[in-house]
Order: C-alpha cells, then structure tokens, then sequence
C-alpha cells in the first residue's frame, strides 16, 4: 500500500467525486493545501493559488503543525507519560526509540 499524503488522498478523493463533470485537479495540487485543494474542486476549477500563496499557506501549516507537536511533547513531559521522560513523539517510529544498551 501506498504512504499517500493527506494532500493525495484528498486529490484523489474529489477527482473520483468530479469525474463525471471532467473536473481534475492540476499535477501542482499536490503541493497545496486541503483547503485550497478543496476550494479549487468548489470552485469548478475557477480558484487557483499561485505558488507564492501555495508556499505560504505551506510554511503556515507547518508552523501550526510544530507549534501543535511541541505542546503535545510539553503535555507529555507534564504528565510524566514514558514518551514525555523519553522525550520522543508518540509519532515515533520503532527505529527512532533509543535501545537501553
């Protein structure tokens, strides 16, 4: 099975839901938002970002997301949880967990 991105999923999502009306996205949809993914699909196709706004809104995403993953490492470190003295993401794949020895 493919990792798509969220980004993908929802390309393919609205492409399968607009086939009928010939609507499909752009190959540059990939490196935007859902919403203006969505908002392009809403739109008839009439709604494109540029990819000045595309790159913002994606350097925006990214900070929320960080900002959204620091708190939640802050949360665990709070609780005492084992992710939080260990200080890795509960995100954390199995090779990114430090062994004891």
């Amino acid at each position: 099975m493919d990792d798509l991105t969220p980004q993908e999923m929802l390309i393919d999502m609205l492409n399968d839901e607009y086939s009928l009306t010939g609507l499909k996205a752009p190959v540059e949809a990939k490196s935007w938002t859902e919403a203006q993914i969505q908002r392009f699909f809403d739109t008839n196709g009439k709604c494109k970002p540029n990819v000045a706004q595309a790159q913002q809104a994606t350097a925006i995403e990214a900070e929320e997301k960080k900002a959204k993953n620091e708190a939640a490492m802050q949360d665990e470190v709070r609780r005492g949880t084992p992710f939080g003295v260990l200080g890795i993401p509960r995100t954390a794949t199995e090779a990114e967990v430090p062994t004891p020895f």
